[in-house]
C-alpha cells in the first residue's frame, strides 16, 4: 500500500493570476505520494522538493524561481520567492514577492528601493514598506503593528492570510531556526499558517530572500518555523512589527 499524506493546512494562499494552474481537489484524506509527486512534476516541469516529513513543499519553475505550495483539500501555487539583490534589500525582495502575488507584476527591487527611500545605512523603515504596498495595489489595506501576545500574532496572521494577503515579518532572526542563533534585522514573507488540529505547535511557512548559510543550509527559499519563534522574533529584542492586511 502506498503511503499517503494527511491534510494539514489551515490556510494557504491561492494565486489565480499565476500561469501554473493546479486546482485538483483530493476528496480522500490520503493521496498516494508517488502519484502526487508525478502529478506535480508533470504540471510544473520541475523537480518536486520535500521537507523532513516527506511532504512535497515546492518545485522550481522554468526560471528557477521557487514556487511554494500549500496542502489541504486543494493544492495550489502560492507566493514566489525572490532573492534579495544586495545585503540590505530584504525589504525590497519582500515587497517584490508580495506585490507579485497580489498584482501579477514583478516590480524591480531598485524601483521599490527608490519608492521606499531605502539606504545601506538604515535599510527600509517599516512605515515605508506599508506605504509602498498600499501605493502599488488597492486590493488590500496594509498596516503595521506590534503584537501583544502569541495569540494576538496568530489571529492577525491567520486573518490576513485567509484574505490571500501575505504578511511581512519585521523580524530579528535570532529565534528563527534557519539562522542558528545569528541575530539580524530582517524582512521575510509569511504565506501559510498550519492548522493546530494537525500540528499542535502552530507553524508558519515563509519565504526568505537572504542568501547566506548559518550552518543549517541556505536561508534562501521557503521554510517552516514555529509561530512561537516568530513571536520572539518580533518581541524579544525590542519592538518589531508585523505588516499585514488589517
Amino acid at each position: 500500500m502506498k503511503k499517503g499524506i494527511k491534510k494539514f493546512f489551515l490556510v494557504a494562499l491561492p494565486l489565480s493570476m499565476m500561469a501554473m494552474n493546479i486546482t485538483s481537489v483530493f476528496a480522500d484524506d490520503e493521496f498516494p505520494v508517488d502519484d502526487l509527486e508525478n502529478y506535480l512534476e508533470v504540471q510544473s516541469g520541475g523537480e518536486a522538493k520535500r521537507n523532513e516529513n516527506k511532504e512535497i513543499i515546492s518545485t522550481f519553475d522554468e526560471n528557477n524561481i521557487i514556487q511554494t505550495r500549500g496542502w489541504g483539500e486543494s493544492c495550489y501555487p502560492t507566493v514566489p520567492t525572490y532573492k534579495q539583490e544586495n545585503g540590505y534589500y530584504c525589504g525590497q525582495a519582500s515587497l517584490q514577492m508580495t506585490l507579485k502575488h497580489i498584482t501579477g507584476t514583478k516590480y524591480s527591487q531598485s524601483s521599490l528601493a527608490s519608492s521606499a527611500g531605502t539606504a545601506s545605512s538604515i535599510g527600509t523603515y517599516v512605515y515605508k514598506m506599508r506605504d509602498v504596498l498600499n501605493s502599488k495595489q488597492s486590493k488590500y489595506k496594509y498596516a503595521y503593528t506590534t503584537v501583544s501576545s502569541q495569540s494576538d500574532l496568530q489571529k492577525k496572521v491567520t486573518a490576513s492570510i485567509a484574505k490571500e494577503a501575505p504578511v511581512i515579518f519585521h523580524a530579528k532572526t535570532g529565534s528563527l531556526q534557519m539562522y542558528n542563533g545569528t541575530n539580524l534585522g530582517h524582512y521575510v514573507v509569511g504565506h501559510t499558517i498550519f492548522d493546530p488540529t494537525y500540528d499542535p505547535g502552530v507553524k508558519v511557512s515563509y519565504n526568505d530572500p537572504y542568501y547566506k548559510d548559518y550552518g543549517k543550509g541556505s536561508v534562501y527559499g521557503n521554510h517552516t518555523d514555529k509561530l512561537s519563534n516568530f513571536y520572539l522574533a518580533l518581541t524579544k529584542w525590542g519592538k518589531r512589527y508585523l505588516i499585514y492586511s488589517a
